[in-house]
């Protein structure tokens, strides 16, 4: 989700953006002409080559000169720290591809003088790294790395088209495979993204179903198409399709000399396929009836009672029923059968929206509910993913009383068919999860008939892998395995090997009592293989041993790397790509310096200044303030359904006192037509006031967003309320001698007047 945080005091007009924080922190993409000449995108078109738990990406790009004169395009674009650009060629007047090749950084960055008698002309391209922003692994936010694109010459009245090519592991979650990537923004020059995925089955995966683009699935053989407007980031997600349960391991390497490479192993355990019943005694139903559940109530019934139908004939439930209050369905246990799987499905569709989403509320009920009991027990919330900003993994977990002893916490994710599907792997509700054992499953509202019966079978699911471990391959603990796999989970480990080739992996884990030893499979995976290299450094292979390294052995694996770097054209920040018009003079023998790590230096462009050879720089990515919720419709909103309601509230203190002065600062949290959260940050009055704005703030009708492929917004806004009791008689509302029917003094907070210790949501 995106955050954006406003501070609103002052005049009811006045609106400021203090911060913004997107799941996809970034700066858009950017194209422009190194001196302000006409320039825009033509054509902007993907292939996605998806192979098995990674994908090789390749951008075609058309960049069009309108000018009168030849041009120098600049383009700069996001991608997540986790890819590596691996390739680029240009496509001059149509007639050739100038191939870029790779080459130091610093010699990329260093401008030669031009020739001015034509012997050697401008190099066509350049591309390479220019900062990194660090992502929030509590968010899901990726870190991203931002690269600059240099492209001459764009002939006036021309067209000039170049293709990148990127290679990145995929996320793996709840049995799909996704690939994200960063949004390009809403720039007037640039084009609408088209594009193409090619699935390639490998590693005992045998096809691929529900494959989504942005929120639609798309349907077809061979070669699906795609288009995806440019607000959001573009999402493909694909369910990979397999024989059995057992876990799939796969490998490849790349040789980097006689004594070392590079491994990638691929992992996927697939979604569980069982008849057998959740081995549960015990079910705790918790439902989501906030207002941003409007569209999956009737999907959240469906998948609750596909649950209950699954559990055993003994079993008991009790139910619960939240919004910014949670309600229990009863007071007592009931066996699930038929009239108590009708009862919970009538008061789940049945359940007026409101505003608020405390899940914690909810946990502290069923929490309650379990008692001092040991029965195994399913605790299942089906919620949108929209929590309150300020959640924790640990207050939830202490809420609930977890861990405790057969007590397991699982989530479902329900989401309109039009938005992008909740993260999974991140933030509380997967922390929790994680640490009671349980799972965090994701459906759109429109895919619940088909994944009913999945996910009944997916929450009962077997132990997740732990305790991972590869045998036949020397010093792999230069692998980074992750800690646990759960059903529907996978990972791609990268890392180097010392001495022979390996040509038998093990992956070993348990899952609960049983050990599993999986052998790997051997496949080609070059898109792998290069990420791996771009990830390892000279530290890696110098002292592989444990013992120091000598200045010298540091400096020959730091040559040895950056070598293989050069010739893969792997786009780093000690490595650049380069590419050179093969009409030039001295191209071939230039070319081969660079690519040998010779003194190469970069021809520029007429009328360039130098690129500055340094170090790429850590930036805090930002997003601008969009109109989902203009800023004067929040104020609107507060002005006239908070305000009235808010005089109220400081009636009875009239009574009690003739003068009185204060301020109450509220927080609110906005998101998909609700209030997802409220609270009192400070105050100046006593309790019941605070329990009364916060009643007013709960009855606010929220304007409804678009839901569409941009990650939901979250509006978190600082209200200051300041009340300044009238001079001379109290006057209160409906009596006869009032003049006014909500004249007692409440208004917004003066401009000058500091807000205070707000604190700022992340």
């Amino acid at each position: 989700m995106a955050v954006h945080i406003l501070d609103m005091r002052g005049p009811l007009t006045a609106v400021s953006v203090l911060c913004a924080l997107s799941s996809l922190a970034r700066a858009d993409a950017s194209l422009s002409a190194l001196h302000g000449e006409d320039l825009t995108e033509g054509a902007y078109g993907l292939t996605v080559d998806l192979r098995g738990l990674a994908a090789q990406v390749e951008i075609q790009q058309t960049f069009v000169n309108a000018g009168k004169s030849d041009v120098e395009a600049l383009y700069a674009f996001d991608l997540p720290s986790t890819a590596v650009v691996n390739g680029a060629a240009v496509a001059l007047g149509g007639k050739r591809d100038e191939v870029a090749f790779g080459a130091d950084t610093t010699a990329a960055l260093t401008n030669a003088p031009g020739d001015d008698d034509g012997g050697v002309t401008p190099d066509v391209l350049l591309i390479h790294a220019i900062g990194h922003s660090d992502g929030d692994p509590i968010l899901g936010t990726p870190d991203l790395t931002r690269y600059e694109l240099r492209l001459y010459p764009i002939p006036a009245g021309k067209a000039v088209t170049v293709r990148t090519r990127v290679a990145m592991p995929l996320e793996v979650a709840d049995g799909r495979v996704i690939l994200r990537l960063p949004a390009r923004g809403d720039a007037a020059n640039l084009s609408r993204e088209i594009g193409a995925i090619r699935l390639h089955p490998v590693g005992g995966i045998v096809g691929y179903d529900h494959v989504h683009v942005d929120a639609d699935e798309i349907r077809g053989g061979g070669t699906l198409a795609f288009a995806h407007g440019r607000r959001g980031a573009l999402e493909i997600d694909a369910t990979p399709r397999v024989h059995g349960t057992e876990p799939l391991v796969w490998f490849d390497t790349r040789a980097l000399d006689a004594r070392h490479g590079t491994i990638a192993v691929s992992m996927f355990v697939p979604r569980p396929d069982s008849g057998e019943r959740l081995p549960f005694e015990r079910i705790v139903v918790a439902v989501d009836t906030s207002r941003s559940m409007d569209g999956a109530i009737d999907a959240s019934a469906r998948v609750v009672d596909a649950v209950l139908a699954n559990a055993p004939p003994s079993a008991q439930v009790r139910a619960i029923l939240f919004d910014r209050n949670a309600r229990a369905i009863g007071d007592a246990w009931r066996p699930i059968d038929a009239a108590a799987r009708a009862d919970l499905g009538k008061a789940i569709r049945g359940a007026a929206l409101a505003n608020g989403t405390s899940v914690a509320d909810a946990l502290s009920l069923a929490g309650a509910a379990l008692g001092d009991a040991t029965t195994r027990t399913l605790v299942l919330v089906v919620t949108d993913g929209l929590l309150p900003t300020d959640s924790k993994a640990l207050d939830l977990a202490q809420r609930l009383g977890a861990p405790r002893a057969g007590l397991t916490a699982s989530f479902v994710l329900v989401s309109p068919d039009k938005a992008t599907l909740p993260d999974i792997l991140h933030g509380p509700l997967a922390d929790l999860a994680n640490r009671t054992g349980g799972m965090v499953l994701a459906t759109r509202a429109g895919e619940v008939t088909a994944r009913t019966a999945s996910i009944a079978r997916e929450l009962g699911h077997a132990a997740p892998l732990r305790d991972l471990a590869l045998t036949g391959v020397d010093n792999a603990s230069a692998l980074a395995l992750p800690d646990r796999l759960a059903a529907g989970g996978g990972a791609v480990a990268l890392g180097w090997y010392e001495g022979a080739v390996p040509s038998r992996v093990v992956l070993g884990a348990n899952r609960a009592d049983r050990e599993l030893h999986v052998t790997a499979r051997r496949i080609a995976a070059p898109e792998l293989a290069d990420v791996a290299l771009a990830d390892l450094t000279a530290d890696n292979l110098a002292g592989p041993d444990g013992s120091d390294p000598s200045q010298a052995q540091i400096d020959a694996a730091r040559e040895l790397v950056l070598q293989m770097l050069r010739r893969r054209a792997i786009v780093t920040d000690p490595t650049s790509l380069v590419a050179i018009d093969s009409r030039s003079r001295f191209a071939v023998e230039r070319r081969k310096l660079a690519v040998g790590g010779g003194p190469f230096t970069r021809v520029p462009p007429p009328g360039e200044s130098m690129v500055r050879a340094t170090v790429p720089q850590v930036r805090l990515g930002t997003v601008k303030l969009r109109g989902e919720l203009d800023a004067r419709l929040i104020h609107g909103m507060l002005e006239t359904g908070l305000l009235p309601r808010a005089r109220a509230c400081f009636q009875p203190l009239l009574l009690r006192q003739r003068a009185a002065e204060g301020t109450v600062h509220l927080d609110l949290e906005l998101s998909r037509g609700e209030v997802t959260d409220a609270r009192v940050s400070a105050t100046d009055f006593p309790a019941d006031v605070s329990v009364c704005l916060l009643d007013a703030v709960n009855q606010l009708d929220v304007p409804r967003t678009v839901v569409d492929d941009v990650p939901d917004t979250v509006y978190v806004v600082h209200y200051p309320l300041t009340f300044r009791s009238l001079a001379g008689e109290i006057i209160l509302p409906g009596d006869a001698d009032s003049d006014s029917p909500i004249d007692t003094g409440v208004h917004a907070e003066d401009a000058d007047k500091p807000l205070g210790a707000t604190p700022q949501r992340p």
